[in-house]
């Protein structure tokens, strides 16, 4: 198991916090069905009132599901007021082959990409941030909806939320891959969302050609000890932050 460190370049990240006012948790599927729910709610307003076609094969219960949830992890942002701004889930390889949710693409891979064993892979699914914290300037002057209160901050701030919103979910899908032996992470996504957390250090290295699926998206993989040199060399008290979570875990259970 990897070995986390308790300082990185003198901070212990207890002076800084990256996600003011942000809670993120790991959901229970056993204990915590109504949380679950709302993290299913929230995927069908993303995914299925956004892309029709994702209706014709899903219930009418206004709940966005599909066959690799029972082998996921799943992570919920909450904001201030307790309400659900963000979720990610965690999916590990289902079936002898190591099947991830980016097969179902059919991705022509790039030349030479060789793929990581399975077995110490997860894949980043269905990373969302809820509409309304993301808008821009012209969907709010054409009659879109917004979340009490937002649109009076203004779109530097929603896009500062709509920033810590992910870095929320990244520190807690990190901190579960520590825990879980996970030393890589697979994600399928737009180009501008790749680059948009390379701009937070977190680079994925593309490892197919580009296919449409509702959308121009390309499957990328990264080295969860890539991340750790570049955050840390880059941002040492964002690392630190980074590791928190699971630096308390690792004291608690030594006590």
């Amino acid at each position: 198991m990897y070995t986390l460190t308790s300082k990185a370049s003198g901070t212990d990240g207890k002076g800084l916090d990256f996600a003011l006012d942000l809670r993120c948790v790991e959901v229970d599927p056993g204990e915590d069905i109504a949380l679950l729910d709302e993290a299913y709610r929230l995927r069908h307003a993303v995914y299925c009132d956004q892309h029709k076609p994702l209706l014709e094969d899903r219930p009418a219960d206004g709940l966005e599901r599909d066959e690799f949830d029972g082998h996921a992890r799943h992570f919920c942002v909450m904001d201030g007021r307790g309400e659900m701004v963000g979720y990610s889930r965690l999916v590990r390889a289902t079936g002898a082959d190591g099947v991830f949710p980016f097969h179902a693409y059919h991705a022509p891979r790039l030349a030479g990409v060789v793929l990581p064993p399975a077995a110490v892979s997860a894949e980043v699914s269905r990373m969302i941030v809820r509409p309304d914290y993301r808008r821009t300037r012209f969907e709010r002057g054409h009659g879109a909806q917004a979340g009490a209160g937002l649109d009076e901050r203004g779109s530097a701030w929603r896009r500062m939320a709509s920033a810590q919103i992910q870095l929320s979910l990244f520190r807690q899908m990190y901190c579960h891959s520590l825990v879980q032996d996970i030393d890589f992470w697979f994600a399928t996504m737009e180009k501008p969302w790749a680059r948009a957390l390379a701009q937070m250090h977190f680079r994925f290295r593309p490892i197919s050609l580009e296919v449409n699926h509702f959308g121009p998206v390309v499957t990328y993989a990264a080295e969860l000890r890539e991340f750790e040199r570049q955050v840390q060399a880059a941002r040492p008290e964002l690392f630190a932050w980074m590791q928190a979570p699971a630096l308390e875990r690792a004291r608690s259970e030594a006590c």
